[in-house]
């Protein structure tokens, strides 16, 4: 039985093009006259495939309209949007309403055959039966009131420690850890792991509507140990103009094909950002350092999220790059920020700017350095849901110069 894709259009040559375009597939062309005749369609659609949307300057608002509607009563049904020309306005406002992907007439031919069958994979076959719950996977989010190289550094090495290959080799087959960083500086995350990533968080946001498996795939960049990376692109200057509504929506989109996120991000996102996203972690870990200006850079903005009413799950205060007698202690630190301490991040300066700075992971270049117990420790006490981190053993100087 061919599978059944419905199309609503003006111009009936969509219905010729598409079934010239794509075989084994039945079109049927719906024509709607008004809102009240649509929503009469509504329960004639559940057995489709596929739905189709004729989207074009005059009628993207009253379509748009209706694909909203019609996902509100099927969810699952597999939508996307056509058209005679790729109008930025249009694909965007379709991609909003839900379109999962815009195929202009006799360009896209090509590769129109392969599209279809994608979306229908994913199309429910039978809307009456309830799909089991799929598992949801958790959000790490470290966040700091300004800018700072630590952020990316701390959630690149966060989220090799998660994934398979350097946690003791017992993790499960199927985990995949993605890195979100959103934090700047911009990139951090991707140069720090020395990748390139041509596709970034700002395209994830435009293609949030439609981000599914096969765009993981093949739009993320992937590190060598299987880490997922999305970030800012390197060359964006000055603050990231990020969307609340939207970044939310992503993180609720990629938590449902990632088993562990790690997001990174700071103040620059701006306080209505901040409101929106920090509450969706699974656990918060606020990264500070010993100077007493950013200290108190992170005590106004814990401040400003408190008064607007934000929620800061399991939030504890991690403190990097820590150094006895350099500055404010942490208990000291947690107690200024009201906020519970975590834990530390120690190691030489040296070695990690050479890290930096190679794009090698402490990992392989300073397996010993105290860094790396420190990372494993923050991973260990994530994934055990424990308050505070391990303290780091301590050993006698002969016997830490006879090991190193």
């Amino acid at each position: 039985m061919k599978p059944t894709a419905y199309v609503i259009a003006s111009d009936p040559a969509f219905v010729n093009w598409l079934a010239h375009a794509i075989d084994g597939v039945e079109f049927t062309p719906l024509r709607v006259v008004s809102p009240a005749d649509f929503v009469d369609q509504l329960d004639r659609m559940a057995k489709a495939d596929l739905v189709l949307f004729e989207m074009d300057v005059a009628e993207v608002e009253r379509r748009c309209a209706m694909l909203e509607q019609l996902l509100d009563h099927l969810p699952d049904v597999a939508v996307a949007a056509i058209g005679r020309e790729p109008h930025p306005d249009v694909v965007l406002q379709a991609m909003r309403a839900g379109a999962r992907d815009f195929w202009v007439m006799h360009r896209d031919d090509a590769s129109l055959a392969q599209s279809a069958a994608r979306l229908m994979r994913r199309s429910q076959a039978n809307p009456t039966t309830a799909k089991p719950a799929k598992q949801q996977g958790k959000v790490w989010t470290v966040a700091s009131s300004h800018p700072l190289d630590g952020i990316g550094f701390t959630t690149a090495h966060l989220a090799l420690a998660l994934a398979d290959g350097f946690e003791r080799r017992q993790s499960d087959p199927s985990r995949r850890v993605l890195l979100l960083d959103c934090a700047s500086p911009a990139g951090a995350g991707s140069i720090f792991l020395n990748l390139t990533a041509a596709y970034t968080v700002l395209d994830a946001l435009g293609d949030v509507y439609r981000c599914d498996q096969t765009l993981i795939d093949t739009a993320f960049v992937r590190h060598s140990s299987g880490v997922y990376v999305l970030s800012l692109p390197e060359n964006l200057l000055g603050a990231p103009q990020l969307d609340a509504e939207t970044l939310g929506r992503l993180i609720g989109v990629l938590r449902g094909l990632f088993t562990e996120i790690v997001m990174g991000i700071d103040g620059h996102a701006g306080v209505p950002v901040l409101s929106s996203v920090l509450p969706l972690a699974d656990r918060l870990v606020w990264l500070a350092d010993q100077s007493i200006l950013r200290s108190r850079q992170s005590k106004h903005l814990l401040r400003a999220l408190r008064m607007d009413g934000v929620s800061l799950p399991r939030i504890g205060l991690l403190v990097d790059a820590y150094q006895k007698r350099l500055g404010l202690e942490p208990e000291h630190l947690a107690e200024l920020l009201e906020i519970p301490l975590l834990g530390t991040l120690t190691g030489e300066p040296a070695a990690r700017i050479q890290s930096m700075n190679t794009g090698d992971p402490m990992f392989k270049l300073f397996p010993r350095d105290p860094f790396v117990n420190d990372i494993r420790e923050l991973a260990r006490s994530l994934r055990d849901q424990t308050d505070t981190m391990a303290a780091p053993k301590t050993q006698s100087g002969l016997l830490k110069r006879w090991i190193s």
